[in-house]
């Protein structure tokens, strides 16, 4: 027999009877008793057993979706405070940096981050000190009390800040790595960062994982990291959908990948590098190794590069690794650097890179200069060229002066019309002191050798230009002569992408390894 429960038993009692139930007068007593005897005899229903656990359970879970959503509007409100947390620290920092130049070091107990002992960043928190300097109050994550994480690069110039976010629609820059129940007491948070692409790096210590490295900070055992022999995994958040997890060599190459600032610092020979989609706040193409930034001319006017009529920065269509590429005209568009650096003239041991897509070509050439990729000082001074000579011949031209120029021919070349094409080209010092050994590859694999003239390094007034993309249609402002070149046969039709400059020449091993990383 089930067991039945009689707390509510009055419940199944009709008003007539409790009515009955209140009467007292001596022409009731009969009615009373009679239903003094129904209560002693009559079986009211109750609750079972089964009942009572499902209204139980009812509860339980309408409490639970009352619980979660208010839980859910907490998270709400703290992922709010810390977007407003973070746009005001970044003002506070953007006005410092205003005033002095540079952005504050991270607070005490923070780790530096070196590549072969040179020092690319420091990684800690905005912690009092920086709050201070900045003029804020005492800043921290609304649901752990930690202060925020922030990373400077090496000369303090560029920052990045990290928070943790509940809600993965909550964007800063929203990045998806998980952070475990171990860390601040959720099961999942979200990595939001802000600021420049540099990769603040999270790590991991016995159960607790991926939480910001700082936090492992240990006087006696661990006040930085050593990238290039770190054998300790970690994760480095960058931006967007961005992150790369690993160790040494692995890890470094993709810092590079993402924070292109640091390519000098793992191969020093990298004198230039355009990644041809970069351009600064004035309007001029990045140069990640130097000074010399690309100044973007169009018709003898100088525009920005990011809104030049003949210059348009576009997708790659898929075939190169970096996505964007930039877009010449051939028929009045070049870029051209307008600040001078001795380490890009060479008399040998250099290499020139490039990802090409020619779309159309010149077939005459101003003294045989045509369709130019890149090249160093305009024609009649001692210096170097890269061209496309046609769809299936690369030309590396050696300036001589006076308008002489010395060609030499690397034909047998796939179409390169329409079609993407790694071409690198190395020189190296000759038999004789009169020669040097060219080396063209496409797509990473040696085509031909060559024996060319020694390069001869010469200056127009000491300030030889470099030019992508054609000689000429650009002032270059630091000619004394003020002269405007205005050469339509030399200017490239098509895509370039990835211009890079050393100061040795590659081997065959890193040439094959620089067209794997960059397609």
């Amino acid at each position: 027999m089930p067991y039945k429960f009689y707390f509510f038993t009055f419940l199944s009692m009709s008003t007539q009877d409790m009515l009955s139930c209140s009467a007292s007068t001596p022409s009731s007593t009969k009615r009373n008793n009679s239903l003094n005897y129904k209560l002693k005899t009559k079986a009211y229903s109750g609750f079972t057993l089964v009942e009572l656990i499902v209204v139980i359970t009812i509860l339980v879970i309408l409490g639970t979706i009352t619980f979660l959503n208010l839980g859910g509007f907490q998270g709400n409100a703290r992922d709010s405070r810390r977007v407003s947390d973070i746009t005001n620290i970044t003002k506070g920092l953007d006005i410092f940096s205003i005033k002095n130049g540079v952005f504050p070091t991270p607070d005490t107990k923070n780790i530096t981050l070196t590549v072969s002992g040179v020092l690319i960043g420091t990684q800690g928190y905005v912690g009092a000190n920086v709050l201070s300097i900045i003029r804020m109050s005492d800043t921290k994550d609304p649901l752990d009390g930690t202060y925020y994480t922030y990373t400077i690069n090496a000369d303090s110039t560029k920052y990045q800040i990290l928070s943790l976010m509940e809600d993965s629609s909550t964007k800063l820059t929203n990045v998806p790595v998980l952070i475990p129940r171990a860390f601040a007491g959720y099961e999942t948070r979200t990595p939001s960062v802000k600021g420049d692409t540099l990769g603040i790096l999270l790590g991991s210590t016995g159960s607790t994982m991926n939480q910001p490295i700082q936090k492992l900070y240990n006087a006696g055992s661990f006040t930085g990291v050593e990238l290039m022999t770190n054998d300790v995994e970690y994760t480095a958040v960058f931006d967007e959908k961005s992150k790369v997890s690993g160790t040494g060599a692995g890890l470094s190459e993709a810092l590079v990948t993402y924070n292109k600032s640091l390519a000098s610092v793992f191969d020093q020979s990298l004198v230039a590098y355009w990644d041809m989609e970069t351009v600064t706040p004035k309007g001029q193409l990045e140069n990640f190794i130097s000074a010399q930034r690309g100044e973007c001319s169009f018709n003898k006017t100088f525009y920005p590069c990011a809104g030049n009529p003949g210059l348009q920065i576009v997708d790659g269509n898929g075939n190169t690794k970096n996505g964007k590429a930039m877009s010449f005209d051939g028929t009045g568009a070049s870029v051209i650097t307008k600040a001078y650096n001795p380490k890009l003239s060479f008399t040998s041991n250099f290499t020139l890179s490039a990802w090409i897509r020619p779309k159309s070509y010149h077939t005459v050439g101003y003294y045989g200069l045509k369709n130019l990729v890149l090249s160093s000082g305009p024609a009649s001074t001692y210096n170097y060229a890269l061209q496309v000579s046609d769809s299936g011949t690369i030309s590396f031209v050696k300036r001589t002066g006076s308008e002489n120029l010395k060609f030499t021919n690397f034909t047998g070349i796939p179409s390169m019309t329409d079609k993407w094409t790694f071409v690198t080209l190395t020189v190296v010092p000759g038999s004789l002191p009169t020669n040097n050994t060219g080396s063209l590859y496409i797509d990473g694999v040696l085509l031909s050798t060559k024996t060319i003239e020694t390069l001869a390094p010469g200056t127009l007034y000491g300030q030889d230009p470099i030019r992508i993309g054609g000689n000429g249609t650009g002032l270059n402002k630091n000619q004394t002569t003020g002269v405007i070149w205005d050469v339509g046969e030399s200017l490239f039709s098509g895509l370039i992408d990835e211009v890079r400059i050393y100061n040795r020449a590659l081997s065959a091993t890193e040439v094959q390894k620089l067209y794997d990383k960059t397609q």
